[in-house]
């Protein structure tokens, strides 16, 4: 069986665990393993991600729920890179209940990818502090080595001149 053919034969089933107003997209569905990943687009931040298997039959799933490790993710910028975040739904019952309550659920999830945005962005800046005494350290060091290294030449050419005078007063 193909994940083209598996996905037809799941999809009516798990369409009714869907609310009409929200669109699923089979990614994955034309490479070359044997899973692909059913997602629901809430929106454009939110969307939902089961995975499905080929080598899952159809009749040897007596819960029917042939999606499953279904989880809420979402992506946030920080700087200029991308984070995402994912919550464990479990199964389409939970699934039904994110969408069902999903006004007063996505508030909550906004306050905590806050609360992540704010964690990133310290974190930032600790790792921007840290790079900063890791450097300074170092060149520090370099310093301290360059000018020791000075005073050593210094110190070659006082006694080069030294011994230049000696063997000419001497010489």
């Amino acid at each position: 069986m193909t994940k083209q053919e598996h996905w037809a034969s799941i999809k009516a089933d798990f369409m009714t665990h869907v609310p009409e107003q929200y669109t699923v997209q089979p990614i994955e569905i034309d490479t070359d393993s044997k899973y692909y990943l059913p997602t629901i687009i809430i929106d454009d931040d939110y969307w939902i991600k089961g995975q499905a298997n080929i080598c899952q039959a159809i009749s040897s799933n007596p819960v029917k729920e042939y999606v499953y490790g279904i989880r809420l993710e979402c992506f946030y910028e920080c700087g200029c890179l991308k984070y995402s975040l994912g919550f464990e739904l479990g199964n389409y019952e939970d699934m039904q209940r994110l969408f069902e309550n999903w006004i007063e659920y996505k508030s909550w999830i906004d306050k905590y990818v806050g609360v992540q945005k704010s964690i990133c962005d310290n974190m930032r800046l600790l790792e921007y502090v840290q790079n900063k005494i890791q450097n300074k350290l170092l060149q520090q060091k370099f310093d301290k080595d360059e000018a020791a290294e000075c005073v050593n030449k210094l110190l070659t050419v006082k006694n080069f001149i030294e011994d230049e005078r000696l063997i000419e007063r001497f010489g």
